[in-house]
């Protein structure tokens, strides 16, 4: 995802230069992921990786009888929905957040995914067991974090 942020602005060159010709373009664009070693679709693994869990997740706690209704903060009990939504606004906002850090292309189709995904996941959130939601918002603070860390510039030593 580095890399590929990296290479927004030469992307973004190759756009516009070859905005008539969409074939060429393509040409240019898979020769400079090759040139460059930056394969797109490496950001998908890391989401293909993490959907067995978040499957597992979803079927386990959907129908589960609990012996103890386990609770959390404002939330009575974790099989049921968030009454108060905070757990569905934290999950939009958190998704909105490390989106916007990954967004590498700044396209009008990028700017309504960035919009469109945190208000998916926060109604799935206030529809599915706070359980879901309470994964989503840790997960997206995790990434947020691991995006902070692996963005900054490095400390030159003197």
């Amino acid at each position: 995802m580095k890399a590929m942020r990296e290479l927004g602005p030469k992307l973004k060159e190759l756009q516009e230069k070859y905005k008539g010709n969409e074939v060429k373009g393509q040409e240019e664009v898979a020769l400079l992921y090759k040139k460059t070693g930056v394969n797109p679709l490496a950001g998908c693994l890391p989401l293909l990786i993490q959907m067995p869990f978040l499957s597992g997740i979803f079927y386990g706690i959907r129908k589960f009888s609990y012996v103890s209704q386990p609770s959390f903060l404002w939330i009575k009990t974790l099989s049921g929905t968030d009454p108060l939504y905070i757990l569905s606004v934290l999950a939009a906002i958190t998704t909105y957040l490390s989106s916007q850090q990954t967004m590498t292309d700044s396209s009008q189709e990028n700017k309504t995914m960035l919009l469109f995904m945190p208000c998916m996941i926060g109604y799935m959130a206030m529809k599915f067991p706070s359980e879901l939601g309470l994964y989503w918002v840790v997960g997206n603070i995790i990434q947020i974090i691991q995006q902070r860390l692996l963005y900054r510039t490095p400390v030159s030593a003197s």
